[in-house]
């Protein structure tokens, strides 16, 4: 008879590269190794793409991924290895009955119970044992968070705040073209199977090429340098996670923004992810049409060599620092170079500079910063160093253009909403480019116009840690879609408790109902 596990190491021994998994049709739960052995398949190899039908054969059954050949899909799994048991009450002691109340409920049960109140609570358990243990705890710190005003949280994502601040509204946030990394959002699609189907469409054939299977889900170990070296292969796998993501949040539980932002190249994938650019294969094809990403401002960087006078195929001498120091002192230390510049500010006390190799040194010794790191990616944009591609910048990001009601999309380079009727995105977004990326004035001008709460929607969770520096003094939520090292499924479900308890209006029907008949 074949255990789970001896499903899934035969189809790991494989190489994960087929797509059949042969078992005994006496297997333990022969219908849930199934679903197991692919979901795990897909965890630790990336989605199966351009590679025909998804099947698993156990003892002759076939089942196959989006599921519908079987009344239990393998869309069914993943929400079920983490449960969500939402409860709410109008006071501290309602809130704490209903918590008590979830003792030998399913998440079923609990969600079929549970309707908006005035405080809202999230219990994450796998199990009976770890139910019990996140109640026991809820009761204890759950009155603490109420007499401090302040939130509950466990290591295992249960989540309470006695000051919900949904409602002034979601901020969709998208960070830059560093954000993916091997690994990033493995088992995404399988969270909701339909969506590769639809991404698979959206890139007309081409979803492996846009998704960078073999880079993004390697076999054996990642080469991050490398994997680094390729900026268009990166704005493209940028744009492919955040565009899933916002399809997950925005579409399968209805997660509404009243206001959409971009970190650097986020601004771009901002604007392709919520439909104002509503193909963004489009975007994706001119980063590969138009030389700006890829020879330009990076790799060989010909832009900068001809602006510094360097003969053809000399090689330009560019360092980029993330530097733990304010952006006076930066701006002052960079002030004798010609061409060194103060290309972001992240927080009040973290900045990049960039330019050439030894003005970035003599910078650095003025500074006299205890720490300073090189960034992964070298940075050639938000400069005046970039201004010479403006015209390329403003030809990639000329798309077709479909403004979307009831969003304020900001610009980076005003800090402000772009104002449709009377400027292009592409040209918004080109001079974003050759600005210096001022990311605390860009969150302060948005939480001023009301949202307190901020979603990433990518990779890494860098923009949510900066935020939570840059309002560190004010009430805020800054929440990530993505921590690295889990699966996509618990860091879904960490920031969808959040939301719940924050008071974010959203529809939580797709946990317990994820793959509803054809």
């Amino acid at each position: 008879m074949s255990t789970f596990t001896e499903l899934s190491e035969q189809f790991f021994a494989s190489g994960g590269t087929g797509s059949t998994l042969q078992g005994d049709a006496e297997a333990f739960d022969s219908v849930e190794s199934a679903q197991l052995a692919l979901f795990y398949r897909q965890l630790k190899f990336g989605p199966w793409i351009g590679s025909g039908p998804r099947v698993a054969t156990v003892g002759g059954r076939r089942f196959t991924e989006p599921g519908i050949d079987h009344a239990l899909p393998l869309s069914t799994f993943p929400f079920r290895a983490l449960k969500l048991y939402p409860v709410s009450g109008d006071s501290q002691a309602g809130l704490l009955a209903a918590v008590s109340g979830l003792a030998g409920k399913t998440p079923d049960h609990a969600f079929r119970e549970w309707s908006p109140a005035r405080h809202s609570a999230v219990i994450l358990a796998r199990n009976p044992e770890d139910l019990a243990r996140e109640i026991a705890q809820a009761a204890i710190g759950i009155p603490r968070a109420f007499e401090t005003n302040g939130e509950w949280k466990t290591p295992g994502g249960s989540y309470f705040t006695a000051s919900p601040l949904g409602q002034d509204g979601v901020c969709f946030l998208y960070p830059g073209i560093g954000s993916p990394y091997p690994g990033l959002g493995a088992d995404l699609f399988s969270l909701s199977p339909p969506l590769l189907d639809r991404f698979e469409a959206m890139t007309r054939g081409q979803a492996h090429h846009y998704l960078h299977v073999d880079e993004m889900y390697p076999h054996g170990p990642a080469d991050e340098a490398s994997f680094y070296r390729d900026v268009v292969m990166l704005g493209h796998c940028a744009i492919a996670t955040s565009l899933i993501y916002t399809w997950i949040l925005r579409e399968l539980f209805q997660v509404k923004p009243r206001a959409a932002a971009g970190y650097s190249f986020g601004e771009a994938i901002m604007l392709a992810c919520l439909g104002v650019w509503p193909d963004p294969v489009e975007l994706a094809q001119n980063l590969d049409r138009i030389p700006t990403f890829s020879t330009r401002l990076h790799g060989p960087k010909d832009s900068i060599r001809e602006q510094w006078g360097l003969p053809v195929g000399a090689k330009v001498e560019w360092d980029s620092w993330t530097v733990r120091t304010t952006p006076a002192l930066a701006f002052a230390a960079i002030k004798p170079e010609k061409n060194v510049f103060l290309c972001n500010i992240n927080t009040p006390g973290e900045v990049v500079i960039a330019g050439e190799r030894n003005g970035c040194n003599r910078a650095l010794e003025r500074i006299g910063a205890s720490v300073a790191s090189p960034v992964p990616i070298p940075v050639t944009m938000h400069c005046e160093a970039t201004r010479g591609e403006y015209d390329n910048l403003v030809a990639i990001h000329s798309l077709t253009v479909i403004p979307e009601p009831g969003i304020d999309f900001f610009s980076s380079a005003y800090c402000r909403p772009i104002d449709f009727a009377k400027e292009s995105p592409a040209h918004t977004t080109a001079e974003a480019y050759c600005r210096v990326a001022d990311f605390p004035r860009l969150v302060r001008n948005i939480y001023a116009t009301g949202p307190k709460i901020f979603l990433e929607l990518g990779g890494r969770r860098n923009c949510c840690t900066w935020i939570e520096k840059i309002l560190k003094d004010r009430p805020h939520a800054a929440v990530p879609c993505d921590l690295k090292g889990q699966p996509s499924e618990v860091s879904i479900l960490r920031a969808l408790a959040r939301l719940v308890s924050h008071g974010v209006p959203l529809q939580l029907e797709a946990l317990y109902n994820p793959y509803p008949a054809r």
